[in-house]
C-alpha cells in the first residue's frame, strides 16, 4: 500500500472512563511499526500514513478490543 488512513475503534471491558488518545498512542505506535516491518507500508511517517483517527466502539466485557480499519488512499 502506498498511502493509508488508519482508524482505531476501542471496545473497553468496563464502564470506567478511558482516554482514547492514550490508548491510541500506545497501540498506533506498535501497530504502525509492525505494518512497516511486515512491508505492508513503506514507512509510518506522514508521507504514507496520511491520517489517523479513533473512536469509542462500546463496552464488551467478553471481548474488549481495538478494531483497526486501514483505508488505502489513492
Amino acid at each position: 500500500m502506498d498511502k493509508v488512513k488508519i482508524h482505531y475503534e476501542f471496545w473497553y471491558q468496563d464502564k470506567r472512563v478511558h482516554d482514547l488518545n492514550n490508548s491510541m498512542a500506545v497501540i498506533s505506535k506498535f501497530f504502525e511499526d509492525s505494518l512497516t516491518g511486515a512491508g505492508i507500508i513503506k514507512d509510518d511517517n506522514y508521507l504514507y500514513v496520511i491520517g489517523s483517527s479513533n473512536s469509542f466502539g462500546g463496552i464488551d466485557k467478553i471481548n474488549p478490543r481495538c478494531q483497526i480499519i486501514i483505508t488505502e488512499v489513492t
